[in-house]
This record gives C-alpha cells, sequence and structure tokens, in this order.
C-alpha cells in the first residue's frame, strides 16, 4: 500500500512538474483518408473507408488554431485538445540535437 501511495505521488510531482514544457508544445495535426480494399465497410457495400488524425510537434510560431474534443466534460471522453491543423513540422535545432547524443 506504501509503493503505491509512493507511486502516485512521484507520478502527480512529475505531471505537475512538466506542464510549463508541455504548455509550449505546439501541436499539428492533419487527417488523411485511405481505403482498405481487402475488407468491406459497415453495410458491405463498398471497400472500408479510414479516416486517420495524424498528431506532430509543430513549430512554436504558429498562430491559427482550433480546439477538438471540445464539449461538456460529462459528455466527453477526451479532454479538450487545441492543435494547429496543416502547421509544419518543428524541427529540432543542432543544440537539441547535441544535447541527446
Amino acid at each position: 500500500m506504501i509503493h503505491m501511495r509512493l507511486l502516485l505521488i512521484i507520478i502527480l510531482a512529475w505531471h505537475f512538474s512538466s506542464i510549463d514544457a508541455i504548455a509550449q508544445v505546439k501541436v499539428g495535426m492533419v487527417t488523411r483518408s485511405f481505403t482498405d480494399e481487402s475488407r468491406k465497410n459497415w453495410q458491405g457495400t463498398e471497400p472500408r473507408p479510414l479516416r486517420t488524425a495524424i498528431w506532430y510537434p509543430a513549430v512554436t510560431t504558429v498562430t491559427p488554431e482550433e480546439t477538438i474534443f471540445g464539449g461538456p466534460p460529462e459528455k466527453e471522453v477526451f479532454a479538450p485538445v487545441t492543435v494547429a491543423p496543416g502547421a509544419e513540422i518543428s524541427r529540432p535545432s543542432q543544440k537539441e540535437c547535441q544535447d541527446t547524443v
């Protein structure tokens, strides 16, 4: 039981210490449509459509943003997320690359 409490305290401390860093990261998002020719749609009449959302780190200078999953908390499965549709992908700087080595 004491181990579970300690683990919970560590997780909460990590979570709250990383909030500022997370707030500075922009999230880009694009959607793509694919077709699975090997499977049928729900009606069984055509190939199965697959709609995919791709999330990635975006440049921090992005201004057009939108909030997705933004409904009343008692009706939403996920917390609201702010994304930048079609934003440029963030590239690590030379210093960031050297720091990871």
